[in-house]
């Protein structure tokens, strides 16, 4: 694995496009004028407040939860019934979302709160037929939902559907709880810093008109960019950093936590997380930072300071740091059990133009399928962006207005 200060590799060659050298000190963050940055934060709140779902919305998607946990309920067995339950993550679920917004749903099985760790089998005969994403797509589509699709080798089995009377654009996976777990740790994060919100969503608003918001790949441009939870992670990682977030994974955040944990399948292993998450400690004193200043900051950041190929983000350590350091701090041995390989390392770190370290699967890198051109997009169309809000540019025009 290549490192500073080796020979060239071809790594290195290629980050060669990425590196920027124009590393900003902690105590240099850049800011607007004052009025620009009132500006930013007034507006990007009203324009954040006038996309959140109407209460007619909300209630729509708590009818079609309700209706498709009964629906999967009545083809089970009696004795099975009760221990299955539907649940919304993700962006709706932390209220990042508009009217339009599709609808993540995951099905828990409260027979295994664990997930599958190693003493839990995984035959399809010992599981409830849920667990199939071609009997769930049947389902589904016999009760007449449209554009059903199961996709039961994706890294979390899905099935994607469509609900004609809403209009609505749903996917959902069988006790994939990890979804739940991002989710609360991300609306922890909110709870905390109220301009979160906003600036998350502005974020994902921002990408996908540039067609940096598609981890699927199905897009206009067929490329495989970065997902709306990858820049969740991004902004919390970069509010960390400037010490406006605590870390709600750390020890001392965790002291009167009680154990959580969840297991998930990856190929031949079963891998262990450690899901607690904490509160902010109470000597924590965050930095006073606008929504203005902060988005202003992240674009910034990203567009000239972040050290592609060599820093790495990881909220689980608390903001940026070396990838080096990232590496081996998810580093241990595994053991056998049987036939099931059992440790963190499905799937192994390696360096790369973004790591965004997953919370909880410490050995995951939540950017991994984006290609270096995407990445290079995106660290310019940051620079783009902080020029037009450094410029004092109207908020539509930052949304709307793309580097050529």
């Amino acid at each position: 694995m290549p490192r500073r200060g080796q020979n060239s590799t071809d790594l290195e060659y290629a980050l060669a496009g990425l590196s920027l050298n124009t590393t900003t000190s902690s105590t240099e963050w850049p800011s607007l004028r004052r009025s620009y940055t009132t500006y930013y934060s007034d507006m990007i709140q009203q324009y954040y407040t006038s996309q959140r779902p109407s209460a007619i919305v909300t209630q729509a998607r708590e009818a079609i939860i309700k209706r498709i946990q009964t629906l999967i309920r009545n083809q089970l067995p009696a004795g099975q019934r009760k221990s299955i339950s539907v649940e919304c993550y993700g962006g709706t679920a932390y209220g990042v979302d508009s009217s339009k917004s599709d609808l993540d749903l995951v099905i828990l099985d409260n027979d295994r709160p664990d997930g599958l760790p190693p003493n839990v089998s995984v035959n399809p005969r010992h599981l409830p037929d849920v667990y199939d994403m071609h009997c769930l797509a049947d389902l589904l589509e016999r009760k007449g939902f449209t554009n059903v699709e199961p996709i039961p080798d994706a890294s979390v089995p899905i099935v994607k559907f469509h609900d004609p009377r809403n209009s609505l654009d749903i996917d959902i996976n069988c006790n994939s709880q990890l979804g739940l777990y991002n989710t609360w740790l991300i609306d922890g994060y909110c709870d905390i810093y109220d301009p979160l919100r906003p600036m998350i969503y502005f974020i994902k608003k921002w990408a996908a008109i540039r067609d940096l918001n598609d981890p699927s790949g199905r897009g206009p441009t067929e490329e495989i960019s970065l997902s709306s939870y990858c820049y969740a992670l991004m902004a919390v990682a970069y509010l960390q950093m400037r010490g406006v977030l605590p870390n709600l994974q750390r020890e001392t955040a965790l002291r009167r936590v009680e154990s959580s944990e969840f297991w998930i399948k990856k190929g031949d292993w079963r891998i262990h997380c450690d899901t607690r998450i904490g509160r902010a400690p109470a000597r924590f004193r965050a930095v006073d930072l606008s929504l203005g200043d902060a988005l202003y900051g992240w674009f910034r950041y990203f567009g000239y300071d972040y050290d592609y190929g060599h820093d790495a983000l990881s909220i689980q350590q608390g903001g940026v740091l070396d990838f080096d350091d990232l590496q081996g701090s998810t580093r241990h041995l595994s053991r056998y059990s049987g036939t099931w390989r059992i440790g963190p390392q499905a799937e192994d770190l390696k360096r790369s133009f973004l790591i965004v370290q997953d919370p909880f699967i410490l050995s995951k890198n939540v950017s991994r399928f984006c290609k270096n051109h995407v990445i290079r997009e995106f660290r310019d169309q940051c620079r783009f962006t902080a020029s037009l809000m450094k410029k004092g540019e109207e908020v539509k025009t930052l949304l709307r207005t793309c580097r050529e």
